[in-house]
């Protein structure tokens, strides 16, 4: 009986230095990756832009975002495939406000765009935001043709032009100039939707100078136009 109390003991003994055995072995694993961790060091990150919205430009765009988070001071601005790199300074208040920025120098077509917000050092960066915007520039000034006049009426001091058919949704309108009896130069922009215009005070005989103008998409930030046509008239 003495003996197998003895054994017993024994084993429980045994069982016990293997349990705590075990238990150091996972604490050292825990800290060996705490250690890991605080050695690699936490993440830390400022808000990121939100709400964004990309206009296209003449090579170039406008950028329309949000940033909430106050910590985020400055934003980078990079071009896939480009050294570019546009730095941008976020206002300190009034963040409840929309945010515009002019992002220039970019090339004609398709542009990927990465923006990443960073604290006042540029130490702490965002997670980057991609976004992609059309630049239009000359390729697509050579599709734009001048619109047509029909005919030019001089009536007095006043001068009806006869507009040609609108070629293009993306024509917005015309701009004219002239000279009025006073000899004083003046410009009229005249909407694409017209069949027909008046130029008032004009004189009964001179020139007038226009050009077709074009929006590539409706939210474009810029005009394009073609060359001047100068047209002469007199009065019947």
């Amino acid at each position: 009986m003495f003996k197998m109390k003895k054994i017993l003991y024994i084993l429980v003994m045994l069982l016990m230095l293997l349990g705590f055995s075990n238990l150091f072995s996972s604490c050292e694993d825990i800290n060996e990756k705490h250690d890991i961790y605080m050695q690699q060091g936490e993440t830390l990150r400022v808000g990121k832009i939100d709400s964004l919205a990309l206009y296209s430009g003449n090579m170039r765009a406008q950028l329309k975002c949000w940033v909430g988070d106050y910590r985020a001071r400055k934003l980078m601005i990079t071009v896939t495939n480009s050294d570019e790199v546009l730095w941008s300074d976020l206002p300190e208040n009034h963040r409840e406000d929309s945010i515009l920025i002019y992002i220039s120098n970019l090339k004609e077509g398709s542009n990927q765009l990465s923006f990443v917000t960073t604290n006042e050092d540029k130490t702490i960066l965002s997670i980057p935001v991609k976004a992609t915007v059309t630049a239009f520039g000359e390729k697509y000034k050579t599709i734009l043709s001048q619109r047509t006049i029909k005919k030019v009426n001089s009536v007095g001091d006043r001068v009806e032009i006869l507009w040609g058919s609108r070629s293009s949704a993306q024509l917005i309108g015309q701009e004219v100039s002239y000279q009025t009896n006073s000899d004083r130069d003046t410009t009229y922009i005249i909407h694409a939707s017209e069949s027909m215009s008046v130029l008032k005070n004009a004189k009964s005989n001179g020139k007038i100078a226009y050009k077709s103008l074009y929006l590539p998409v409706p939210s474009a930030i810029d005009t394009f136009s073609v060359e001047k046509t100068i047209v002469e008239y007199s009065s019947n």
